[in-house]
C-alpha cells in the first residue's frame, strides 16, 4: 500500500471515528456485508459478537414495520429515481429497546448487467433527536388541546409591515377565514365595539410606546355581525437597535360566557341595592308616618275613659286596656321598625373605634337592668381591640345583646355573663356568654329575623327586632353572626366576627 493510501485511509477512518458514525457494505448480489466496530457498537454489541455477518444480520436487528420503507427506498435508488438511499429506521439494541438510525448509502458498482453489486453507507445514531421531536410533538399537541379547551388564540403583529397574523383558534373563535379579511392595525381596530375604542386603542398604544405588554377586555365584532367580549393580552417581543417596537405578540381569550354572567351579577346587585334602598325608606316612612295614627288612638282612647268615668263596667274597662296595650305595643314596634332601617343609614361613619370603651358605654346605660337583676358581667377591657366600625352601630350591637343576656334569664338565678374576644386569622371573633334560660337548635334560623319572638310577650318584653338588627350591623361590617346552645336552660353563646384589617371592612 502507498503511503498517500495509507494517510488517505486513516484520515478516513479518524473522521469516522470523529462523527461517531459506523459504516457498513453491502454485495446486494450475493448478500455478503462488512461493517466496522461502530455499527456494532450503536446497537450494543462487539463486532465480533456479531460475526460471521450477512445481510439477514442487518435484517435481524430492524423493525418490522420499517422495512417496506426501508426497500421502496432501496429500489428508488437502484431505479436511478434517487441519487442516493437514505431512511431513518429502528433498530433493535442489546438492552431490549429500539433505537433509531438515520442510514444513508449508494451504489458504487454495478455488474456488467447493470445491476446493482456493491452498495455502501453509514448509520447514525438519532434516538436523542428523535426522542427531541416526540417530546415536541406531544407538547405541541397539549398545547393545542390546551387552546382549544381554554378558548385561546394567538396573533402576530409585526409593526413594520402593519400586518397581524392570527392562528387557526383566532379565526375559529369569530368565525371567520383568513381569506375574509387582511388583518391589519386599522381592520382590528375598526372591529372594536365603539364603546370599547376610546379605552382600548390608548391603552395599545401607550404600551406600543413604552415598549411593555397589556391585558385588555373588550368586545369585537364577528363574522355574524355579533359581538363577542374577548381578553386580549400582548407583549412586545422585538424592537428595532434604537428601542423601537417592531413585533407585538400576544392571546385573544373568548371570555364572553364569564362577561355576561359578571353582567347579570351587577345589574342584579345594583336591582337588590335599589330595593333594599326603597324597602328601608319605605319602612322609614311607614314606622315614622304610622305613629301619628296610634298617637291620635291612644289620646282618644284616654279621653274616652276619662269621660266614661264610673259608667265603665269592669269588662269595658278591661277592653279599653286591651285596645291601649295594643296601641302602644304596635308603636314600639314601629319605633323598631325605624330603628332596623337607621342601620347604616342615620348612624356615624366608619372610623377607628375601641370597642372597650363601646362596651364600657352600654354597661353605663345598662346598670339599671344590671342592678335590679343583679346581673355578674365579666370582661377585661384590656383583651379588646380597635376595629374599623361605626361607634354608635357598635353601641347599638353590644346593647342589643348584653341586654338579651340579662334580659333572659331564669327567674331564681342571677345572670351571670362573661364578654371574650379571641384572635381568628383575618377576624376578630367577640362571644358573649350567659348561663341563661338556652335556646333549643331548631329555633336558631329564627332567632336573626325581623320580629320573631321565641317567646310569648307575657314571659319576655321586646320586639323581636334587636337580633335582627345585630345580624344588619354585624353583616355591614363584613362579618358573621351566629348563636350557640346546648338547649333550653343550658344558657346560650352569641359569636360574632369583625374583621381585623381596614380594607377587609369596607
Amino acid at each position: 500500500m502507498r503511503i498517500d493510501e495509507f494517510e488517505e485511509r486513516e484520515s478516513l477512518k479518524n473522521i469516522l471515528w470523529g462523527t461517531g458514525v459506523g459504516t457498513w457494505e453491502w454485495n446486494v448480489q450475493t448478500g455478503e456485508t462488512r461493517f466496522n466496530e461502530r455499527w456494532a457498537e450503536i446497537v450494543g454489541y462487539r463486532l465480533d459478537e456479531l460475526q460471521p455477518t450477512t445481510i439477514d444480520t442487518w435484517m435481524s436487528f430492524a423493525h418490522p414495520e420499517d422495512l417496506q420503507e426501508s426497500e421502496q427506498k432501496l429500489n428508488a435508488h437502484f431505479q436511478g429515481e434517487a441519487d442516493y438511499y437514505e431512511c431513518e429506521a429502528r433498530m433493535r439494541h442489546r438492552g431490549g429497546h429500539w433505537i433509531w438510525v438515520l442510514d444513508r448509502g449508494r451504489v458504487v458498482t454495478w455488474t456488467e448487467d447493470g445491476e446493482p453489486e456493491w452498495v455502501a453507507g453509514t448509520h447514525l445514531d438519532i434516538t436523542q433527536r428523535k426522542q427531541t421531536e416526540a417530546a415536541l410533538r406531544e407538547s405541541e399537541r397539549l398545547y393545542r388541546l390546551a387552546q382549544t379547551a381554554t378558548g385561546v388564540g394567538i396573533w402576530n403583529w409585526s409593526l413594520e409591515k402593519d400586518q397581524v397574523f392570527w392562528d387557526q383558534h383566532c379565526w375559529k373563535m369569530l368565525g371567520m377565514q383568513p381569506s375574509d379579511q387582511p388583518m391589519n392595525y386599522k381592520s382590528w381596530r375598526d372591529r372594536l365595539h365603539p364603546d370599547d375604542l376610546l379605552r382600548v386603542e390608548p391603552e395599545v398604544q401607550k404600551q406600543l410606546k413604552e415598549g411593555q405588554g397589556f391585558v385588555i377586555e373588550f368586545r369585537f365584532l364577528t363574522a355574524n355581525n355579533t359581538w363577542l367580549w374577548l381578553q386580549g393580552r400582548g407583549q412586545v417581543v422585538e424592537k428595532t437597535s434604537a428601542g423601537l417596537p417592531l413585533r407585538m405578540m400576544g392571546t385573544h381569550t373568548d371570555i364572553h360566557q364569564r362577561k355576561e354572567a359578571e353582567i347579570r351579577q351587577q345589574e342584579q346587585a345594583e336591582a337588590l341595592k335599589n330595593s333594599n334602598q326603597e324597602l328601608e325608606q319605605f319602612a322609614y316612612v311607614a314606622s315614622h308616618d304610622l305613629r301619628q295614627p296610634l298617637r291620635m288612638i291612644n289620646s282618644y282612647l284616654q279621653m274616652l275613659e276619662r269621660r266614661l268615668g264610673d259608667d265603665l263596667d269592669t269588662d269595658n274597662r278591661k277592653m279599653m286596656d286591651f285596645a291601649r296595650s295594643g296601641a302602644q305595643r304596635l308603636d314600639q314596634m314601629l319605633l323598631s321598625l325605624l330603628e332596623y332601617s337607621r342601620v347604616g343609614r342615620k348612624g356615624q361613619p366608619k372610623q377607628q373605634v375601641s370597642l372597650a370603651t363601646s362596651i364600657e358605654e352600654v354597661l353605663n346605660f345598662l346598670y339599671p337592668e344590671i342592678q335590679s337583676s343583679g346581673a355578674e358581667i365579666t370582661w377585661n377591657p384590656d383583651e379588646w381591640p380597635e376595629v374599623y366600625a361605626s361607634f354608635d352601630e357598635m353601641t347599638r350591637l353590644f346593647q342589643n345583646l348584653i341586654g338579651n343576656a340579662i334580659k333572659y334569664h331564669k327567674a331564681d338565678q342571677v345572670p351571670v355573663i362573661h364578654l371574650g374576644v379571641s384572635s381568628k386569622g383575618a377576624f376578630w371573633e367577640m362571644v358573649i356568654e350567659d348561663q341563661g334560660i338556652g335556646i333549643d337548635s331548631t329555633q336558631f334560623s329564627r332567632l336573626f329575623q325581623v320580629f320573631q319572638r321565641l317567646h310569648a310577650q307575657g314571659e319576655y318584653e321586646g320586639t323581636g327586632v334587636g337580633l335582627a338588627i345585630a345580624r344588619k350591623i354585624v353583616e355591614r361590617h363584613r362579618g358573621e353572626i351566629w348563636v350557640e346552645s346546648e338547649g333550653e336552660g343550658q344558657g346560650s353563646c352569641f359569636y360574632f366576627t369583625l374583621p381585623k384589617n381596614r380594607a377587609e371592612a369596607g
